[in-house]
């Protein structure tokens, strides 16, 4: 009886051992498996550097033959830098715009300036058969208005009239006659433009008769004077 208990005995610590073998074997299998995990990882992590710089030279070299590689370079959203940098000193880019008026510019404004004073007329002389016009001054004074009137009927055998304007910059339909009547309000305003008039002229055209004979009088007056030298 005592040798089956130590037979029974002897069995359960057999299975105990075994039991506790397996559980170990088990635990560092299982312990090893993480390990293995966890140094796989570094191995294939690491890369190869030439390879990766035969991919970036390969990728910019692509990029230099692509059209839109250079069209992307060439639109203004890629240099953001150019508009802060022409806006950092405005009154330096003013500077040379308000520097750059002409002598021509000054001269005009002067006039304007006169004209406004009251102190300046421009005025025309106006050929009343087709309303033909040319300059006479560009800044004449009240006093000087009879005499532009005179230079005007002098500068033209046909009827004539002269208008002025206080505003160096107005138009000839804005101007006026010494009785404050507009040139558009003028019958014959800008007849000239569309139509020619025969008879409408200053001077007598060079192959008519009384032309000919007013050439033929200079011919004789200069020639006395050649005789006396």
């Amino acid at each position: 009886m005592q040798f089956a208990r130590s037979v029974f005995y002897l069995a359960v610590l057999l299975l105990g051992f075994s039991g506790a073998a397996i559980s170990l074997r088990v635990d560092g299998s299982g312990s090893d498996a993480p390990q293995d995990k966890t140094s796989d990882p570094p191995r294939t992590q690491r890369k190869n550097p030439a390879l990766e710089q035969r991919v970036a030279n390969g990728d910019w070299a692509d990029n230099l033959r692509s059209d839109d590689f250079w069209r992307q370079l060439r639109s203004p959203q890629s240099r953001p830098d150019a508009a802060p940098r022409r806006a950092l000193n405005p009154a330096r880019s003013e500077a040379p715009r308000r520097s750059s008026a002409t002598p021509r510019d000054e001269d005009t404004r002067s006039r304007t300036l006169k004209s406004r004073d009251g102190g300046s007329y421009r005025t025309v002389c106006v050929r009343l058969c087709d309303g033909y016009f040319w300059p006479v001054s560009f800044a004449a004074g009240r006093t000087s208005l009879e005499q532009d009137q005179r230079k005007c009927e002098q500068s033209c055998e046909s009827p004539v009239r002269l208008y002025t304007a206080k505003d160096a910059e107005a138009p000839l339909e804005e101007m006026r006659d010494e009785n404050g009547r507009y040139y558009r309000d003028l019958k014959t305003a800008f007849v000239y433009r569309s139509s020619y008039l025969e008879n409408c002229k200053c001077r007598a055209h060079p192959w008519e008769a009384e032309a000919q004979a007013r050439h033929a009088g200079y011919a004789q007056e200069v020639k006395p004077n050649r005789r006396q030298r």
